[in-house]
C-alpha cells in the first residue's frame, strides 16, 4: 500500500503543527496552496493562510508545493479558458515566487462533480502531471485517489480509511 501525506489551502497549522511532527519522522508529504490566498486573499484572516516566506520555508524543509488553484473554483463550473486561467495563474505564481513550477495539483472541493474532461485537458496542456482527487472508486479518470482524514478523526477512522472503507465516498456528497 502507498501512502501520502497531503495538506491543501496552505492553513498555518501546516506549518506550526503538522510540519515539525513530519519533520521528526523524516516522513514526506506535500502542501497544495491555494495562490491568491497566500497573495493575501484569503476568505479568512490572513494570519491563518502561509505567506510566501513561510512556504519557501517549508519547500526548503523539503515537502512538495504544489497547487490548490488561484481561487479554489469548483472547476466542475468552469469553461476550458476560464479553467486554464486559474491554473496557469496559480502555476506561474508559485514559480515567480518559489522559483520553481509545480507540476501537481490537488482539485478544489476534489469530489467527481468537482473536475471534468475539460478542467483534466487544461490541467494537462497546463504542466500539471500529478492531479489528486476523493474517493478511490469515483474519482475523474485520470486523476490520483486522496481519502480525508481531518483532527476530529479518530484512530478507528484512520484505520478504516486505509482499509479501503471510504473509497466510494465523497465529502461533501
Amino acid at each position: 500500500m502507498d501512502l501520502a501525506i497531503t495538506f491543501d489551502d496552505g492553513l498555518r497549522s501546516v506549518m506550526t503543527e503538522a510540519a515539525p511532527i513530519l519533520k521528526d519522522f523524516a516522513a514526506p508529504w506535500s502542501l497544495f496552496v491555494v495562490t491568491d490566498w497566500s497573495e493575501g486573499a484569503s476568505p479568512w484572516n490572513t494570519d491563518e493562510i502561509l505567506g510566501w516566506r513561510d512556504l519557501e520555508r517549508l519547500a526548503a524543509g523539503g515537502a512538495e508545493i504544489g497547487s490548490h488553484s488561484a481561487t479554489h473554483p469548483d472547476f466542475g463550473l468552469l469553461d476550458g479558458p476560464t479553467a486554464r486561467e486559474e491554473l496557469d495563474r496559480s502555476r506561474a505564481m508559485i514559480e515567480a515566487r518559489l522559483g520553481f513550477a509545480p507540476t501537481s495539483f490537488a482539485i478544489p472541493l476534489g469530489q467527481s462533480a468537482n473536475w471534468t474532461p475539460i478542467a483534466m485537458r487544461e490541467a494537462k496542456a497546463a504542466g500539471y502531471d500529478l492531479i489528486y482527487a476523493q474517493a478511490e472508486e469515483t474519482r475523474s479518470a485520470g486523476t490520483i485517489a486522496r481519502t480525508f482524514i481531518t483532527r476530529f478523526d479518530n484512530i478507528r477512522v484512520f484505520s478504516a480509511a486505509l482499509t479501503g472503507v471510504f473509497d466510494r465516498w465523497e465529502e461533501w456528497g
